[in-house]
């Protein structure tokens, strides 16, 4: 039986392509890393925990949807399946197709160009050895 992966916030290591085990919060860092995700590796599952249960999109899906909104607001999508995102984390690859971000807008994008969230703002100190697990609370 394979061994999970450790867990690992993708804003302490922005440059590390997202992989299962990864989470995301709302923070620009993360922001970055999701939006290189939609584009080298736009099949992958990223799945938002909410109150009630959890559901998947892809990664371009995510990323195409991060560029105006945050990932807080993805639950609206979703309604059936709680009110409240409680965690953002990154599962297995299904495929390896690419979408095209905006040829005519720098890539990555810059930070400045990003929604700021108004629930966690533009800046993430959160980490697992924080105990936010144990808490129950993971976003």
């Amino acid at each position: 039986m394979k061994k999970p992966p450790e867990p690992w916030y993708a804003h302490e290591f922005p440059d590390r392509p997202l992989v299962e085990g990864a989470w995301l919060c709302c923070c620009l860092l993360c922001a970055v890393s999701l939006e290189r995700c939609g584009v080298e590796d736009s099949h992958r599952s990223i799945i938002f925990h909410t109150d009630v249960g959890s559901f998947a999109c892809h990664a371009g899906y995510a990323a195409f949807h991060r560029t105006e909104e945050q990932l807080h607001d993805m639950v609206h999508y979703r309604s059936e399946l709680g009110s409240w995102i409680t965690g953002v984390s990154v599962g297995h690859r299904r495929g390896r197709a690419k979408y095209a971000p905006d040829h005519e807008a720098p890539y990555p994008r810059p930070l400045d160009d990003w929604p700021v969230c108004i629930h966690c703002g533009p800046a993430s100190h959160v980490r697992f050895s924080d105990g936010e697990l144990e808490r129950g609370r993971v976003s």
